[in-house]
């Protein structure tokens, strides 16, 4: 399979998994995987799916997990 093939089909199977914010790029022998996901399984989960349809490339996970943090005890919203 060609890179282009590659990377439109885990696209689309990633969007079908609803991870619509992970970006994915072959560099020489690499299949990138840059972007967000809201949690740690997440992130392992698109790795497995990367790994099963990587056809040969190494893949490299650059995915970084969104972290939520509590409302401030005095109710006011602040920007971290």
């Amino acid at each position: 399979m060609n890179d282009t093939y590659v990377i439109g089909h885990l696209q689309e199977a990633l969007a079908h998994e609803g991870e619509t914010d992970v970006h994915v790029a072959v560099s020489g022998p690499l299949l990138v995987l840059s972007g967000t996901v809201t949690t740690p399984s997440r992130r392992d989960a698109v790795a497995a799916l990367a790994q099963a349809m990587a056809d040969g490339l190494q893949v490299r996970v650059q995915v970084d997990v969104l972290s939520c943090h509590e409302p401030a005890a005095d109710g006011e919203e602040r920007l971290a």
